[in-house]
């Protein structure tokens, strides 16, 4: 038996309230919140950098491809601070003059967009939007509990649906999802991947990964540290306001974000690594427009491994079917997708069969389990 690799997108959230889980009403909720630590000199920079796409901007960035620019002025205006006490054998007193007016407004704008994605990423905390379906919760923990090789768990959402259904269940908080970040001496919770790697040698139980690849407001910056914080933690605005690790940008940056940061570099990498390794891969409510992780699929996936995406059928699923393997095909190309493994439901979860069919599994490996008990 080999490992398991599931990749949950958006549509996870769509099925239980597909408004409240989308990420426009979550930016405009935020711009609109004058509680919510973004100050109005913070928008006034936002804006700014928006009206250089010639956009509305008296709602703010309303989706990621809005933020294109912002994330090229946020890169420019780093370059600044990193010139600014540096002067120039070419230049007056007057171009010094202007160069320390620009670079003191620029400094300001990496925190302000930092501070603003972060909020939008705690919009979708709580349980106030609702809960995954217990029939659903209950499958995916069984079949997680039940293997012998690890199961891997990978999202792009900021919200807390999977850890409410594992946590809830005690038998999967026994089986530990490993994210990387165990107790320090102070009992915090402290990113080491290193130590986590030893305890899950020593301990050897057959645990996976929970892979937050586009990050969570849970992960901040303290004390020179990357903290996980718990979601009690949220009771308390001041917790609001600390730096993060949330990747909320135009599709261009994102790698570059994700580098900058040691621990959505280190998921990112571990994520790869699993790719290689799993020979059953599900993309779970993904809309397929993150092109990096295409590109990982097509670079890292293990040849012969049976890739399976589970999605919404729409209101027309012939037309949707049709549209969706011409997608997918492009995405990720004749030898990684076969139409065959398209799998368009009513309602996502109402899939149970997190193992593979019998008639997806390989004959060398025909001892594995097939379909779960409903």
């Amino acid at each position: 038996m080999t490992e398991s690799l599931f990749i949950f997108g958006n549509g996870l959230g769509r099925s239980i309230n597909n408004e409240a889980y989308q990420l426009k009403p979550a930016m405009q909720a935020v711009w609109g919140n004058k509680e919510n630590g973004l100050s109005d000199d913070h928008k006034t920079i936002i804006q700014k950098s928006l009206a250089l796409q010639d956009n509305d901007t008296q709602d703010g960035p309303q989706e990621e491809g809005q933020l294109k620019t912002i994330q090229e002025v946020i890169f420019a205006c780093e370059l600044l601070q990193k010139i600014e006490d540096i002067r120039l054998p070419f230049e007056s007193d007057e171009t010094q003059k202007i160069l320390a007016d620009i670079t003191q407004e620029a400094s300001e704008l990496p925190d302000a967009l930092r501070t603003y994605v972060r909020q939008v990423a705690i919009q979708f905390l709580g349980t106030d939007k609702g809960k995954l379906d217990a029939e659903f919760s209950k499958g995916l923990i069984y079949f997680i509990n039940k293997r012998t090789k690890p199961v891997h768990i990978a999202t792009t959402n900021y919200d807390d649906l999977l850890y409410e259904a594992f946590f809830a269940d005690t038998r999967t908080v026994n089986y530990g999802l490993l994210d990387g970040c165990p107790r320090n001496d102070s009992g915090q919770f402290e990113f080491n991947r290193l130590e986590t790697e030893i305890s899950y040698k020593m301990s050897k139980k057959h645990r996976g990964w929970y892979l937050h690849l586009h990050g969570s407001p849970l992960y901040v910056d303290m004390d020179e540290n990357v903290r996980k914080l718990t979601r009690g933690d949220f009771m308390d605005p001041a917790n609001h306001k600390l730096p993060g690790h949330i990747v909320l940008t135009h599709h261009a940056f994102k790698r570059r974000i994700i580098e900058e940061s040691p621990i959505l570099n280190a998921y990112w990498n571990i994520f790869c690594e699993k790719l290689s390794k799993s020979t059953n891969i599900i993309l779970f409510g993904m809309s397929g427009e993150d092109d990096q992780i295409n590109e990982a699929i097509r670079a890292y996936a293990r040849k012969g491994a049976t890739i399976r995406i589970v999605d919404w059928e729409g209101e027309n699923p012939t037309v949707q079917t049709r549209a969706e393997e011409e997608c997918w095909e492009k995405r990720l190309r004749k030898e990684k997708f076969n139409k065959a493994n398209l799998i368009l439901l009513r309602n996502v979860q109402d899939f149970k069969d997190w193992a593979l069919p019998q008639s997806l599994i390989p004959i060398k490996n025909t001892k594995l389990d097939h379909c779960l008990p409903t």
